[in-house]
């Protein structure tokens, strides 16, 4: 059975997530009742949704109602993913998504002409690093291919084999 879930994107204006919005912001429990209104299994928040709140309760009441929780983080910063790695195991989160970066909107890499190839080197070590951070906490670390890495031709064959065969790493399709 297909697990179908509530995720902020697309939403962040009217749920006050952007820090342009005018609107109060939703808190996580506000967001899950949210998704059991309109008979989803669970969730998906960036971890900032997180900031200011109590986690036990969020994840008594995420566990009470059966719900999952994935949360969003963003890049490949090792102290980002290990603190959203964390707060996933808290939470009693399967997962962390996050997005490589790198690219402007739309996929734009001219202002990485020259040195995409290292980027990408130094994303895949990091990756490496916040896996056996994921694999040690039990959460799964997903990887979004996001327009940055939007097709298997932007991935340098090393980095996509290498991710391949790490056991929590996973490409999330189609984009959250």
């Amino acid at each position: 059975m297909a697990r179908i879930g509530l995720s902020v994107y697309g939403t962040v204006f009217t749920l006050g997530i952007h820090s342009s919005s005018t609107q109060p912001r939703i808190t996580p429990v506000q967001l899950m009742e949210q998704a059991l209104k309109y008979h989803l299994r669970g969730v998906e928040m960036p971890v900032s949704l997180m900031d200011g709140e109590d986690v036990a309760t969020v994840a008594q009441y995420a566990h009470e109602h059966n719900l999952f929780i994935s949360l969003a983080a963003s890049g490949t910063d090792l102290a980002i993913l290990k603190n959203a790695i964390q707060l996933a195991s808290q939470l009693g989160a399967e997962e962390v998504r996050t997005v490589v970066g790198g690219a402007k909107i739309g996929g734009d890499r001219r202002p990485m002409a020259g040195r995409w190839q290292s980027f990408m080197q130094e994303v895949l070590s990091k990756l490496r690093e916040a896996t056996t951070l994921a694999e040690r906490a039990g959460v799964n670390l997903a990887v979004e291919n996001h327009q940055d890495l939007a097709s298997s031709r932007s991935i340098p064959a090393t980095l996509s084999l290498r991710l391949k065969s790490l056991s929590t790493l996973r490409n999330v399709w189609p984009p959250s």
